[in-house]
């Protein structure tokens, strides 16, 4: 049975004072003055007005969703979803609406990697210099770290990104000119390519080359693509990639201000019509949601291409050209000529040398698409390069490091890598950053509601609350489950190289068994 709670107040105010005896509060009140016929308790409630619900009129009904529900529904529309992947399109959603404060995160973080990208590129030139052709050195770097900025937006293969020899791979596919291509359809032919077949594609054992006596005949050019024509591919997937993002930017920002428009009219309702508390709910749901606006801006920048596994496509096969490639002996010769300096080209050997040796077990590089947070645990693979570059060679030329391009090309591609599956501690900022927007929307709503009659801690004050509490324990649970099973993952793969290689890698008994040992004593270590 239906409540009105607005004719119950009115018969109440009208009660004798037995009946105020029996069903008033006779406790302390808060922040109001005490009064006898306005007051009462909840079992007195119950007993005098009954105990069904007293639904909002239409009016305001109405009101609530005009001012915030098609609002957000508007600017929920213009999050930067996938064509084609429903399911993919529902994780993603509950991910961003569920846990806020991690998607922020990894968002601001892509953001700040794209950042370091273009203040890079744009300390390669003089500030003054005008670019007019557009096949230049400039433009040329400015692909590859555009290309680098893309790659960042994917996941690597486990026995990929924990392997030094991928970050040397990745910087030679993005900043080498030198480096010959196979032809499509031709092979790699050297010692690494046929040591390879002991070794299944993407797993670990132990490589087997022939001795490094073993002289090679030298494939015929006809074999070989002309030189330059990896920059030329990077420089063609850069401009396919850069026609292919996504637009809208229009409707996102007209979504966003009429979200900023709904809240100016909740600000005016609330300050305005004094003592009716409906208009402070409507606030206080628009300062809960206040972080989504953020969200759906910041992802403008980390923007989606529009067809995600194409490009991964792309990029996979920009990889898997220069893996193939460095596996051919005449092309890795070659490729070593062009190395002048004599201290460069000792190391350059070394270098390329481990990088073949690993090829056979790079392949298929880049996994799925994880732009926007939409997948737990993504690092990326652009600042473990970024930090490295700079470090190694950017810094200390400050800017026009590209005045010397050959020199900036053959530092950029060795530098001294460190791997791509690891943590930098400054990304603990974009955390924080993440928890603040989304605690301090809760809080805004949260004093609100707590302040707006009946003050105190109650439906409304309570949900705000329990949504950034979970917001909150979600995010850790998130940081503690990386720890554990992510952050292991070296120790654990490691482990279990060492098992693999007792079944495929040893041929004999006795060298199985010395493995085994090998790995006994590495478990209980």
């Amino acid at each position: 049975m239906r409540t009105n709670f607005t004719q119950c107040a009115a018969n109440y105010a009208k009660a004798d004072s037995s009946i105020i005896a029996l069903y008033g509060w006779t406790g302390d009140v808060v922040q109001i003055p005490k009064n006898e016929t306005t007051q009462i308790s909840t079992w007195g409630c119950h007993q005098f007005c009954g105990s069904g619900n007293d639904w909002y009129p239409w009016s305001q009904v109405s009101n609530t969703i005009t001012t915030w529900v098609l609002p957000v529904v508007g600017i929920i529309l213009q999050a930067p979803f996938v064509s084609n992947a429903f399911w993919e399109t529902v994780f993603s959603l509950s991910r961003w609406l569920g846990s806020p404060m991690a998607s922020l995160a990894y968002i601001f973080w892509n953001i700040k990697v794209s950042g370091k990208c273009a203040l890079l590129v744009d300390l390669a030139v003089p500030y003054d210099r005008k670019i007019t052709a557009p096949v230049t050195n400039f433009g040329s770097i400015r692909d590859s770290f555009y290309l680098l900025m893309t790659m960042n937006q994917f996941t690597m293969r486990p026995h990929v990104r924990q392997r030094k020899e991928a970050e040397g791979l990745l910087r030679i596919a993005l900043f080498s000119k030198d480096l010959r291509l196979l032809r499509p359809g031709k092979s790699p032919d050297g010692r690494v390519a046929r040591a390879s077949f002991d070794v299944e594609p993407g797993q670990f054992g132990v490589w087997n080359p022939a001795p490094t006596t073993e002289s090679y005949v030298p494939r015929p050019t006809a074999d070989l693509e002309t030189e330059g024509q990896l920059n030329k591919l990077r420089q063609s997937i850069a401009q396919g990639m850069r026609d292919g993002r996504k637009r809208g930017v229009v409707p996102v920002f007209i979504s966003t201000l009429w979200f900023l428009f709904a809240l100016a009219l909740s600000i005016q309702s609330a300050f305005g019509f004094m003592g009716v508390n409906a208009q402070a709910h409507d606030l206080a749901l628009g300062c809960l949601l206040s972080w989504l606006p953020v969200l759906i801006l910041s992802s403008i920048v980390d923007r989606n291409p529009v067809a995600a596994d194409a490009t991964r496509k792309e990029l996979n096969e920009l990889v898997d050209r220069v893996r193939q490639a460095l596996m051919d002996d005449t092309i890795r010769e070659l490729y070593l000529k062009s190395i002048i300096d004599p201290d460069q080209h000792h190391e350059m050997q070394k270098w390329v040398e481990r990088i073949s040796k690993a090829c056979p077990m790079l392949d298929d590089f880049f996994a799925h698409f994880a732009g926007q947070a939409r997948r737990r645990w993504h690092y990326g693979a652009a600042h473990p390069i970024l930090a490295d570059i700079e470090g190694a060679y950017i810094a200390e030329q400050g800017r026009d490091w590209l005045a010397d391009e050959y020199e900036a090309r053959n530092k950029l591609v060795l530098g001294k890598p460190k791997g791509l599956d690891w943590l930098d501690p400054r990304e603990l900022w974009q955390v924080l950053s993440g928890v603040l927007i989304v605690a301090g929307s809760c809080l805004g709503a949260f004093v609100l509601s707590y302040f707006t009659p009946t003050v105190g801690l109650g439906c409304r004050s309570g949900g705000y609350t329990v949504f950034g509490s979970m917001a909150f324990i979600l995010l850790s649970l998130e940081i503690v489950s990386w720890w554990v099973f992510d952050a292991s993952k070296p120790r654990l793969e490691r482990l279990g190289k060492d098992v693999r290689s007792m079944t495929m890698a040893y041929p004999s008994f006795a060298a199985r068994e010395k493995s085994i040992t090998i790995w006994y004593a590495r478990v209980h270590s």
